[in-house]
């Protein structure tokens, strides 16, 4: 059996197009202006009212727990302490004003 001589052929890449000899002038580039940055939303505490304040609405809260037990005495502090844990319960789980 005779081998038979395999051929390659080579091909040959098309000319390169002559440049054009006018080309169209470019409009100067605009300058370049960041994007402003994202910034995250922070979760900010708000901020409590002030400690008279404070006070002033626990001294009511104790008021109504006491009227509730028809101002029992002795019961002052554990009233007091109740409403505190109300007032700062209540603050605590407020959301802050929308501005």
């Amino acid at each position: 059996m005779a081998k038979t001589p395999t051929t390659t052929t080579k091909t040959t890449a098309a000319p390169k197009k002559a440049a054009t000899a006018e080309k169209k002038p470019k409009a100067p580039a605009a300058p370049k202006v960041a994007a402003p940055k994202k910034v995250a939303a922070k979760k900010t505490a708000h901020q409590l009212p002030d400690q008279d304040l404070i006070n002033k609405m626990v001294a009511e809260a104790a008021y109504f727990i006491a009227e509730k037990r028809q101002f029992a005495p002795g019961y002052d502090q554990s009233d007091w302490q109740e409403a505190k844990a109300q007032i700062l319960a209540q603050l605590k789980n407020a959301s802050p004003p929308k501005k």
